[in-house]
């Protein structure tokens, strides 16, 4: 069983945050990462002041007399640029705290584009480290998170860092996301590195979270007794360095472990040691969740006034809560304990005000929590009706990796059925109960009722009834069966064990075939789809059966431009291996930048880059290609480069009479035959240069048979393939392109 922290220790993993140096801020961004954490509210009211300001235009009205007062402008840019990364940063944060995770997501998103565009990696560092600590705990979309962790590492290589703490909170980092996701050897390794960088960068307080970390590798690892030895001693480091916040995360966890073994009386002390320390934080979200937590243990230990007390407590302080779902969660446990006291109306009543807001919040969890609450109140009310269609709702729309509330959902109906006089249905919900309990990790068995212990019987009565008929049968071989029977359950007993090893190895390797699968889709380097991910994409199109007006269901029609930067050519040879990657990464970039989201970008052999847009962009692509070649010319004038950029444009599908005569990847040829085309007039003129092919409507099909490169130069010269370019006054000599052997039979 996984530890289940409180709500408010789920805003992501349990790893120490690098915060801004506090004299590199401002006044008021050290005021609003100060009350970060208890007042999250005011810090974003805060940086988003600050963020106003810096879009204002700077210096109004002034021009620039002198080198000094430009130098003095560019500084006072290059700071307002900084403060406003160091903003984005400080309240995409705030937005974590409350939870609000698409909104710092954003910010810190812009912060990361901003800090790259002005090098200042330092900060850059710090906003993908925060973006990673929020993707990681989405383990059904790890491809975010793992570019930002690509990102991150590329940003750690090609910096020196080496006074720098960075490398010590990445090795956490990457220690907590395998604990996550349940890799207790790989989490062992970073863990292992680092000890070692700790080695040569002593920091007691990284340390101890070093050691907690280690804790929550032995709790996955099912060593729950060496976990709480391990929380105990790290906990007493936590205090000496008057670490609050790990101390409020370790008290948590011991906590919950006490209760996972039924020590309520050392979970309780626990809870409330959580609950003072939340008070140190003056968080009130943090309080009431702690004193929710509390209230729990208070109510299984069977107090359950006192438990009542505290959450009618803990609502006085949700009164200020800007958050529904925090709301929703006090009255499911007030409505929970109401019931335990019997009072079913008040308990009613807080149910369903939970289920409500659960459902209006979209937290599929919670509200089928409350279902399973509010069912199990109209079973102890002789209501079983309605409790059977709340469960066979629930039923109806399933969470599939929610198996602990699919277990109590089959224990209820059978109940309600029983009650309810159909014992058919009561009899194949507690079938599946008892299934979906043996399919379960739980090592205890909960106690079973009257109805439970006579349904158990009966199935053993029929089963005592099947082995005496066939007892009368067997009874000459009753000893020669046995001995086969020991021999076959031996034989299975490892059979089963090699099976359950092999299976799990199998799906590691897929696990790691999948992840390999899609890192070589894109470039290292340039992160730009690779040539296999362009002949995935092909395939996807060429599957796709066109209809003779030109369209096909699921792909619209898509329009390819090729484009050959002369700079990139030997881009190695010319600058080494090291500048050459930062070059095209400043390419990908650059040619990323403002362009439609719908636009897919490749790097193919020989350094050309393909763009594909889809139909409802194609007007756009004279200003896509302009703007390419500005921002190529650009890099390669920065370099001392060819900046000469030249572009073959075409169309799939190619023939709209015949749209299945040309697949994707000859389509793509084609394109590559206009690049030639503009290849040819760049040298004659010596500029950039774009061509275009495309058909007329009348043209047919049957011409394209044959050599490809052929027919499609022989259609140009006579007119059925039309010819667009930059230069319509200087004609390209098509029969030039043509290999010798070719230009020889197309004479003949």
């Amino acid at each position: 069983m996984t530890l289940l922290p409180l709500v408010f220790l789920l805003n992501g993993l349990s790893v120490p945050v690098p915060e801004i140096d506090p004299a590199d801020l401002s006044d008021t961004l050290q005021q609003a990462q100060q009350i970060a954490v208890s007042n999250p509210e005011q810090c974003i009211q805060l940086t988003e002041s600050v963020q106003l300001l810096q879009e204002n235009p700077l210096l109004p009205g002034r021009s620039t007399r002198s080198n000094s007062s430009g130098r003095l402008r560019d500084r006072v840019l290059l700071r307002n640029s900084r403060q406003q990364i160091q903003a984005l940063i400080i309240n995409g944060s705030c937005y974590a705290l409350q939870e609000r995770y698409t909104e710092a997501l954003a910010a810190l998103d812009n912060a990361e584009q901003i800090a790259n565009r002005q090098h200042f990696d330092d900060l850059a560092g710090i906003s993908l480290y925060r973006q990673i600590i929020i993707l990681g705990l989405d383990l059904n979309k790890p491809i975010p998170a793992h570019h930002a962790w690509r990102r991150l590492n590329v940003l750690l290589q090609n910096n020196d860092l080496t006074n720098s703490e960075l490398p010590v909170y990445v090795g956490l980092l990457n220690s907590a996301l395998a604990i996550h996701r349940q890799l207790p050897e790989l989490a062992r390794e970073m863990l292992s590195q680092v000890r070692t960088l700790l080695v040569t960068r002593p920091d007691p307080q990284l340390a101890i979270w070093a050691e907690m970390l280690e804790g929550d590798l032995l709790h996955i690892t099912n060593q729950d007794e060496h976990s709480l030895l391990s929380y105990h001693e790290t906990l007493e480091q936590a205090q000496k360095n008057n670490q609050l916040l790990l101390q409020l995360q370790l008290t948590t966890r011991i906590s919950q472990l006490f209760a996972q073994k039924q020590d309520l009386a050392n979970a309780i002390i626990y809870a409330e040691q959580a609950l003072e320390l939340t008070q140190q934080f003056a968080n009130e979200s943090w309080q009431a969740d702690a004193i929710i937590h509390l209230a729990q243990l208070k109510r299984e230990a069977r107090d359950t006034n006192l438990a009542l007390a505290l959450l009618l407590n803990a609502s006085g302080v949700y009164k200020h809560s800007t958050r529904p779902q925090d709301l929703a969660r006090l009255h499911l446990e007030i409505g929970k304990t109401y019931q335990q006291l019997h009072r079913y109306n008040e308990a009613q009543t807080y149910l369903t005000a939970a289920y409500e807001l659960f459902q209006r919040e979209r937290l599929p969890y919670y509200e089928r929590l409350s279902l399973l609450s509010l069912a199990e109140l109209y079973t102890q009310q002789d209501n079983p009706t309605q409790a059977i269609v709340l469960l066979e709702q629930m039923l109806n729309t399933p969470i599939p990796e929610q198996k602990n509330l699919e277990t109590e959902m089959y224990r209820l109906l059978s109940i309600a059925y029983e009650n309810n006089q159909q014992f058919d249905q009561a009899l194949l919900n507690y079938k599946l109960f008892t299934n979906s309990q043996h399919e379960s990790a739980t090592t205890e068995e909960p106690p079973q009722s009257d109805f439970f212990a006579n349904y158990t019987r009966l199935d053993q009565s029929q089963r005592l009834q099947e082995l005496d008929n066939e007892k009368r049968r067997l009874e000459k071989e009753f000893g020669w069966y046995f001995k086969v029977g020991i021999s076959a359950a031996l034989l299975m007993t490892i059979l089963g064990i090699a099976l359950l090893w092999h299976i799990r190895k199998i799906r590691r390797l897929r696990q790691e075939q999948q992840l390999l699968r899609q890192l070589i889709d894109y470039d290292a380097v340039t992160n730009m789809g690779t040539s296999l991910l362009l002949q995935k994409e092909l395939g996807k199109q060429q599957t796709s059966i066109w209809q003779p007006d030109g369209t096909a269901s699921g792909h619209p029609a898509t329009t390819m431009l090729l484009f050959r930067a002369s700079g990139l050519t030997d881009l190695e040879c010319r600058v080494g291996l090291k500048k050459a990657q930062s070059i095209l990464r400043q390419v990908s970039h650059a040619i990323r930048q403002r362009m439609p989201e719908q636009c897919r970008y490749y790097l193919l052999s020989d350094r050309l880059l393909l763009c594909t847009l889809p139909e409802d962009t194609a007007a756009q692509y004279n200003e896509i290609i302009v703007r390419i070649e500005n921002r190529l010319g650009v890099i390669m004038r920065k370099y001392g480069l060819n900046e000469r950029v030249i572009c073959g444009k075409v169309q799939y599908p190619f023939l709209s009479k015949s749209v299945n005569a040309l697949k994707p990847v000859q389509t793509l040829e084609v394109c590559g035959i206009a690049l030639a085309g503009a290849m040819q007039l760049s040298e004659k003129l010596g500029k950039n240069v774009w061509v275009e092919l495309f058909a007329i409507d009348y043209q047919q099909a049957a011409f394209f048979n044959g050599e490809l490169r052929t027919k499609t130069i022989e259609a140009i010269t006579k007119g059925l393939v039309k010819v667009n370019s930059s230069e319509m006054q200087v004609s390209i000599d098509w029969n030039a392109l043509l290999l010798p052997a070719q230009g020889k039979t197309e004479t003949r």
